[in-house]
């Protein structure tokens, strides 16, 4: 026996018999390796401790276990109940190799607070392992209103550390890890009591005591029942000083919004779930100072609107609500028999106006009033929606005279009185001159006679005369006078053709670029745009024309039933689209719309 120096009793083994134990290790490492990978063979979920604090923080770790040497891809599913995720999942792996066999266990582990003293639950638990599904019991625990007082990991209560002062020290940095930063999320609603179509503005606020890097939301309301408008935020957001119960908060604005009730009622509006990235500060070696990310999870409370009915409207009502002004304009005011004149009348100020009527106009003898084309914008000034709507009226009078078109108006209700009112345009006149005479005619009597030359010799008219030179040439006259006809016919054939093929070419190219618009207002005014300009040009149908009247007159043009019918349908969805709410997914029905479009105008002869 070789002791090479060693103890007594203590001795190596041989060369040969070494080589043996790493073959035996190798040969078993590989085919344990080479072994085909097998699928999980369970899985168990823990939520630990069975008892705190509201507010403090329990752990869920979902565990799988498998053999093998291949990754476990994890897909959990759970609903919480009095919890909610303050960070995770952090993801943990490890494997064993014993007597020739491979073993693994992947983990998902979350941090949970505890909202409400009663029973904290986590249920409906599906853990997805590769192709193997795993249904877990329900995982329970009870939540008291005082706090736990803590232990260590061997039962003993902690008592307090001299040194946790020191901003080094170990246990002062890892409960400084442990303790989540001071933020919250706060939705708001202004006011709290509006009625049907007045504005409320919902702002949804982030207090901060940390410095947060990322913010995600997850989670925003539906706002079913409003219409939506978006206000926008400045990039940078820059945080505002406030002091809630003693302490100081940075305040800022992550979502607001200009909503609308459309019905009287009480609505709650949904919870924000948002993620977000924080930089914590901690301390290093020799008291450094470095940060470190963590993801949290925070969400906003819910909101309770109670919207009041208006109270009983007059019968002249149409449905506007907010501080209006109307206004009206006559161009031109003096025209002649025949000329038409448009007379624009635009209803504007503070509130959402998108489905207001069209004003009635009186009924003026000898005059022809066709239906208005009507356009609507918005804008925002602060916190506040400005809406404009327009309608362009075209009059065409019959014959000489004078109108006076009476003040026109709008009733409206003004929530801030709250009182029904009525926004007047000014009265306007409309004169109609006779058409230009026309052109006189001219009597014999009016053209000058001229001096008397002398009489044509009778006999020298009465002699036959030499026929003209140029008459033997008749058959190719006649056959350069066919080709001139010929070429009149072709010519104007052929440029009608390639006028009607270039303005079809100009309306797809207009439809595809309304299809990269994200604002539904405006793909649906581009949409409107495009079509107006193409059967203007194609079908010579007027420009100010409602789109309504389109497929009317599209019948006087020998159109087919089916593209009539398409086109009707066509002008409704871009109303709807031009008054969607905001927040409704719009691209799939402007994509949809533009689809249409294009197959409408390839089938438009």
């Amino acid at each position: 026996m070789i002791t090479c120096g060693r103890p007594t009793g203590l001795s190596l083994p041989t060369p040969a018999a070494l080589a043996a134990i790493v073959t035996t290790a190798v040969i078993g490492w590989l085919a344990a390796g080479a072994a085909p990978a097998q699928e999980a063979e369970s899985a168990t979920a823990k939520l630990e401790p069975g008892l705190i604090g509201v507010g403090q923080i329990a752990t869920l770790t979902l565990e799988a276990q498998g053999s093998g040497l291949k990754d476990l891809q994890l897909d959990p599913q759970f609903s919480l109940e009095n919890f909610e995720i303050v960070s995770g999942p952090i993801q943990s792996q490890r494997w064993q190799f014993v007597n020739g066999r491979t073993s693994r266990s992947e983990s998902l582990i979350w941090r949970l607070r505890a909202n409400e003293a009663g029973t904290a639950q986590v249920s409906q638990i599906t853990l997805k392992v590769n192709d193997s599904v795993f249904e877990l019991p329900d995982q329970t625990l009870q939540v008291q209103k005082d706090p736990i007082e803590s232990f260590d990991r061997y039962g003993r209560r902690r008592f307090p550390d001299p040194f946790e002062d020191l901003p080094f020290s170990r246990r002062r940095r890892a409960q400084r890890l442990e303790t989540d930063p001071d933020l919250f999320l706060r939705a708001e609603a202004t006011p709290r009591k509006p009625f049907v179509g007045q504005q409320v503005l919902y702002t949804l606020y982030l207090f901060t005591q940390a410095d947060v890097g990322a913010i995600n939301p997850e989670q925003v309301p539906g706002f079913e029942g409003f219409w939506v408008e978006d206000i926008p935020q400045p990039a940078n957001l820059e945080p505002e000083m406030v002091e809630i119960q003693g302490k100081r908060y940075g305040r800022v604005v992550l979502l607001r919004k200009a909503i609308f009730p459309r019905r009287p009622g009480r609505v709650e509006l949904e919870p924000v779930r948002t993620r977000l990235v924080a930089n914590m500060p901690d301390y290093g070696w020799l008291g450094s100072v470095i940060y470190r990310r963590r993801e949290l999870y925070r969400t906003s409370n819910a909101v309770t609107i109670d919207v009041k009915p208006l109270p009983e409207t007059p019968a002249g009502f149409r449905g506007a609500v907010g501080k209006l002004e109307l206004s009206a304009q006559l161009e031109p005011q003096e025209l002649r028999v025949g000329e038409a004149a448009t007379l624009t009348v635009t209803l504007e100020g503070r509130g959402n106006i998108q489905g207001v009527l069209e004003p009635e106009l009186p009924v003026l003898e000898g005059v022809r009033v066709y239906p208005p084309e009507q356009s609507s914008r918005s804008r925002i000034s602060g916190t506040w929606v400005h809406g404009e709507k327009s309608w362009k009226y075209v009059l065409v009078p019959d014959r000489a005279g004078s109108w006076e078109i009476p003040p026109l108006s709008i009733d409206y209700f003004d929530p801030y009185e709250p009182a029904f009112r009525a926004a007047e345009a000014k009265p306007i006149t409309l004169t109609a001159l006779a058409p230009l005479d026309s052109i006189p005619t001219i009597g014999l009597s009016d053209v000058p006679r001229s001096a008397p030359g002398p009489i044509p010799d009778l006999v020298a008219a009465t002699e036959p005369q030499e026929p003209s030179p140029g008459w033997h040439r008749k058959p190719l006259f006649l056959g350069g006078t066919a080709v001139l006809v010929a070429a009149m016919l072709v010519f104007p054939v052929a440029r009608l053709l390639r006028s009607r093929s270039q303005s079809r070419r100009r309306l797809c190219e207009r439809l595809r670029r309304a299809s990269t618009m994200q604002h539904g207002r405006r793909a649906a005014d581009a949409l409107e745009s495009a079509w107006r300009d193409f059967l203007e040009e194609r079908f010579e149908i007027p420009a100010e024309s409602a789109a309504e009247q389109w497929p009317q007159r599209l019948r006087t043009a020998g159109l087919r039933p089916a593209g009539l019918a398409e086109l009707g349908g066509l002008v409704e969805d871009l109303e709807y689209l031009r008054c969607a709410p905001e927040l409704s997914a719009s691209e799939s029905l402007i994509a949809e719309l533009v689809a249409r479009s294009l197959k409408l105008a390839r089938t438009l002869r």
